[in-house]
């Protein structure tokens, strides 16, 4: 809907600019003719333009030229509050591209340190779980050669005793050993599903980092596309508003034409008469390209023709 009024609003610019530019060429060849001649004109089969009007009507012409120009200033205003409005946002499109591309690289950076370390994780897990399995294996070894040898173990050590706290304290040695191989597995094993944990969660983190870049590379696409659109409308708006320029300037130079045709009317009016006079087109062919803009044969651009082209 925002597009479409856009559209519209170029629309009526081109509209306006087209109906003042064909009045104005209208409103220019009187002017020409009237000023120099102040009779009537004729063509080349002898039929007679009449273009004499009164100061009055001049005057109504020329109040005509500065409604216009109220017309045309106003539509200026407004263009000049559009392109400030798209100035505005693509400004702020602008400073949204920098935060996201700022954020992207924030996130490249996270992602990179989460890699390196999940790889360093990974790595102690490794190294972990070959301890536990070594561990392992050594406990469970010695472990069964113990219950192999209870019983026998229960006797020599009774015979190597030299008195019952002898005995007791090397049974509880053999105890201490037992617990303290279980406690090293126990350990080991915390150890790899700590490591695990921060594993997985180093992975986590490294997925929604991956994920979160991808989002805000989207957005920052869009964000791009946004202000490649504002940059074309104000590029449109600063076209527009040459014209409307270019037409007032129009309207200011022949309103001020009117003003000394009229001062000359009054002074004619006040002098003596010196008769009338006829004036004829410069051959005797149809006219190819009126006063006033017209579009360039080749590169298709509008542009003001301050002449009467004859073929």
């Amino acid at each position: 809907m925002k597009r479409w009024g856009q559209k519209r609003s170029f629309s009526i610019v081109y509209l306006l600019v087209t109906v003042v530019a064909s009045w104005l060429m209208a409103i220019a060849l009187h002017l020409f003719f009237s000023t120099i001649f102040n009779t009537p004109v004729t063509a080349y089969d002898g039929q007679p333009i009449h273009l004499a009007q009164t100061v009055e009507e001049l005057r109504q012409q020329q109040e005509q030229l500065k409604e216009q120009q109220t017309n045309l200033q106003q539509e200026q205003e407004r263009l000049e509050q559009l392109e400030s409005q798209a100035n505005s946002r693509l400004d702020s499109l602008k400073d949204n591209i920098q935060a996201t591309a700022d954020r992207v690289s924030y996130n490249e950076e996270q992602l990179a340190l989460a890699t390196q370390t999940l790889t360093q994780l990974q790595a102690e897990l490794a190294v972990a779980e070959q301890q536990f399995q070594d561990q392992q294996f050594a406990t469970i070894a010695r472990l069964r050669f113990l219950q192999r040898q209870q019983g026998r173990q229960g006797w020599a050590v009774l015979l190597y005793s030299e008195n019952l706290n002898d005995f007791l304290d090397r049974r509880r040695q053999l105890a201490l050993v037992y617990n303290s191989d279980r406690q090293i597995l126990f350990e080991l094993q915390e150890t790899a599903a700590d490591l695990e944990r921060r594993r997985r969660t180093v992975e986590r983190q490294k997925n929604e980092i991956a994920l979160l870049t991808q989002e805000l590379l989207l957005q920052k696409a869009e964000y791009e596309d946004q202000a490649k659109e504002q940059e074309r409308l104000v590029t449109r708006l600063q076209q527009d508003q040459e014209a409307l320029e270019e037409a007032e300037a129009q309207l200011a130079r022949d309103s001020e034409s009117i003003g000394a045709l009229i001062q000359q009317r009054i002074a004619t009016a006040q002098g003596p008469i010196r008769g009338t006079g006829q004036m004829v087109f410069p051959v005797n062919a149809s006219i190819t390209s009126g006063f006033g803009t017209r579009i360039h044969p080749i590169f298709g651009y509008s542009r003001f023709h301050a002449g009467v082209d004859f073929g």
